[in-house]
């Protein structure tokens, strides 16, 4: 017991001297004079300059060693309570820090300008602690930002990207070596826009000498193929710079990769409204022409053809001579009209499914995107004759059977239901004519 009463003594000598310390004026720590003195009631909070030992020292004890503190992710003021009597009353109003940041602006109060290396101060006459503005100690302490200069860049040894892919968000870099650095620094710029790419490089500092600066590349590529460029910056230059952008690899599943209207149809008609202008025209298997359009009278086709298209004049793996489809697109496969009906559920039939109409279609629909299939029936192999418009849909793939069938993508509404299609992968004459929607190849 009595330990115990005497450790207890003690703690409590112990935060009585503490609790002393915190409530003086503390001068700075030395011997000489005492280095708790209270200064009294003097202008300073701190006094080092009458600590004899301190002074007479050459190295020892001469400043005062800053946190180093990034202004631009300074979000907040952390610790006790503020705006009370005993805790910062004045919501930091006259903080000072060592900022680290050389661009943007603080994570909390207004910036004055932009954030460079040096002491800022936070300026705030207001009752909350965002209210106020983080200002340079030194007025010219940012004045010379932009006085950066280079020799050289070395063109040879850029870093190019990889991996930019046509219609893919993209974020990068790009490095860019240089020699002959000043050490000074330099404004952010764009070094290129174009084909929806930015190539951009933020606000920093050179080396003195041999350095590398580095691009930030944003943005979704437009086109495939070789953009070039020149780059500009620092009084340096390296022409003719090159990015490669890729095709995106080919998704049956995802319906921006399908053409929005048939083969032969009204482009200027949008694909959805289901009418007329979203029938396209009638094609016999392998042919580059069509062999009937959706205005062609629907009896017997005098001169129909019955000549047979080659193996391979359509292909699964690329685009032929043979090939109806537009630019960057070419007659799918069974495989992929497969994968997209896999791949959907939200498959609808849309409109009366009566012989002869034009106003029947069948829909997939994937959140915010959406393809409309007519429903244009089929010219019938011996003649051409039209039947089952509006009732069936047919659309070619790719994919042949043998020599005289080649396998298709069949749609009907199923009896006795509002909305549910059949669609199933059919094998027709070669010699019909049948509508084409075209999938993108490259």
């Amino acid at each position: 017991m009595k330990n115990i009463f005497i450790t207890t003594k003690g703690l409590l000598l112990a935060m009585l001297i503490i609790g002393n310390l915190f409530y003086s004026q503390i001068r700075v720590v030395g011997n000489n004079p005492n280095p708790n003195q209270e200064m009294g009631n003097t202008s300073a909070f701190i006094d080092g300059s009458s600590q004899n030992d301190l002074n007479s020292t050459t190295n020892v004890g001469k400043g005062i060693a800053f946190p180093r503190t990034d202004l631009s992710v300074f979000t907040e003021f952390a610790g006790s309570t503020s705006g009370i009597p005993t805790s910062f009353p004045h919501y930091y109003d006259g903080l000072i820090v060592y900022n680290i940041a050389d661009s943007g602006v603080a994570g909390i109060g207004s910036t004055e300008g932009t954030l460079c290396r040096g002491f800022w101060y936070y300026e705030n006459p207001s009752a909350n602690l965002s209210g106020g503005t983080w200002r340079p100690l030194n007025p010219g302490q940012c004045s010379n930002n932009n006085d950066g200069s280079v020799a050289a860049f070395t063109c040879s040894s850029i870093t190019e990207p990889t991996g930019i892919i046509q219609g893919i968000p993209y974020t990068g870099i790009m490095s860019i070596p240089y020699t002959g650095g000043n050490g000074g620094s330099y404004s952010g710029a764009t070094l290129y826009s174009g084909n929806g790419l930015i190539f951009s490089i933020p606000q920093g500092h050179l080396a003195t000498g041999s350095g590398t600066l580095t691009v930030n590349i944003s943005g979704t590529a437009i086109n495939t193929g070789t953009t070039t460029f020149d780059i500009n910056f620092l009084g340096a230059s390296c022409p003719g710079k090159s990015v490669i952008v890729g095709s995106r690899p080919v998704d049956p599943g995802n319906l921006d990769d399908w053409d929005t209207h048939n083969v032969g149809a009204n482009r200027g008609a949008s694909p959805h409204i289901i009418n007329e202008n979203i029938h396209g025209d009638y094609y016999q298997w392998g042919k580059k022409l069509p062999a009937a359009t959706k205005t062609t009278p629907a009896g017997s086709i005098p001169g129909w053809s019955y000549d047979y298209s080659p193996d391979g004049a359509w292909s699964s793996t690329t685009k032929t001579a043979n090939d109806p489809c537009p630019t960057h697109y070419r007659v799918p496969s069974l495989q992929q009209w497969a994968t997209l009906f896999s791949t959907h559920t939200a498959i609808e039939a849309y409109g009366p499914w009566v012989m002869n109409g034009f106003d029947s279609a069948v829909r997939i629909q994937d959140q915010n995107k959406m393809l409309t299939l007519p429903i244009s029936g089929v010219r019938v192999s011996n003649d051409g004759a039209l039947t089952a418009r509006g009732i069936w849909g047919l659309y070619w793939t790719s994919s042949i059977e043998n020599g005289t069938l080649a396998h298709v993508q069949y749609f009907a509404k199923v009896p006795n239901t509002a909305i549910t299609v059949d669609h199933t992968i059919k094998t027709v004459d070669r010699l019909d004519g049948l509508s084409v929607r075209c999938i993108r190849y490259e």
